[in-house]
């Protein structure tokens, strides 16, 4: 796995403030960070991954966004939420 490339979709989601999808994380990746993409076979299908997993430790929601499925950031970094391993998660 690429160091940092969870860790760039944290604070693609974070500082958007709106709903993304793959491919619009995807997009920002080519324009800001590309060398990151460069190293991912099939770079869509990781950003899924990543953002799955997101959801799965509470920081972030998948919601639905003119007919495509998109993320959306929810933590909250003041009450510590969206750390791996806490409890809050739904099932």
């Amino acid at each position: 796995r690429q160091p940092g490339f969870t860790k760039a979709c944290r604070m693609i989601l974070m500082e958007s403030g709106r709903a993304m999808n793959s491919r619009d994380i995807c997009d920002y990746f080519q324009q800001k960070m590309p060398e990151l993409l460069a190293r991912h076979k099939d770079p869509m299908a990781s950003v899924t991954t990543v953002l799955n997993r997101l959801v799965e430790y509470g920081e972030a929601e998948a919601v639905v966004a003119n007919g495509r499925r998109a993320w959306r950031w929810v933590a909250d970094a003041n009450s510590g939420a969206g750390t791996r391993g806490e409890a809050g998660l739904v099932a």
